[in-house]
């Protein structure tokens, strides 16, 4: 006896919902020269993108049809979770290691140069209230000062990376949680 009209819990709706927007923006911004500055061959950087496309599309199909009760979805989206969180353990630590590795962009450069200007500055006015008596160069204290910004912003890009990998993880979890549970799977057909 199927149940057409039948209306998942709340939860459902908004576990499928969120899944479903979580996986278009996985689509939408998989790249293939993401992890480029790794020196990975152009192969392995295409077969990075197709499982990132390949992942979010079945991640969506499974989203839409758990919005339809269809057990079959359920299913898919707990694999496609523990899947997730298997594949954490590959991209995460690339992830970092892009980060520490990556050229500078050309914002980054931008800003960089921007903070050149200022340190310069900042240099010019020290040495005059010093009349010129500093132990430092200008281009060692305009040096020094870039790479200590440098070291700091990608430092924070760490720590967001963290952040965000974090609540992905607990995300994962949660959601593993909620559709392995009797009152979730008995909603199903």
């Amino acid at each position: 006896m199927k149940q057409e009209n039948k209306k998942g819990s709340i939860g459902i709706i908004i576990f499928a919902l969120s899944f479903i927007v979580l996986n278009l923006i996985i689509v939408l911004t998989a790249k293939g020269n993401k992890y480029s500055s790794l020196g990975l061959s152009k192969f392995i950087l295409f077969v990075i993108t197709f499982y990132t496309v390949a992942y979010g599309v079945s991640s969506i199909i499974a989203g839409i049809n758990v919005l339809r009760l269809k057990e079959w979805a359920r299913k898919m989206i707990i694999i496609l979770a523990v899947l997730g969180i298997a594949d954490m353990f590959i991209f995460i630590p690339l992830n970092h290691m892009d980060v520490q590795k990556a050229s500078r962009s050309e914002l980054m450069g931008q800003q960089l140069e921007a903070a050149k200007i200022r340190m310069s500055a900042a240099y010019d006015s020290i040495a005059a209230k010093e009349n010129g008596k500093i132990s430092i160069s200008k281009e060692e204290f305009i040096n020094s000062s870039v790479a200590r910004i440098e070291a700091i912003s990608r430092k924070v890009m760490h720590i967001l990376m963290g952040i965000m990998e974090a609540f992905l993880i607990l995300y994962t979890i949660i959601l593993l949680f909620f559709f392995t549970r009797r009152k979730v799977k008995d909603q199903f057909v």
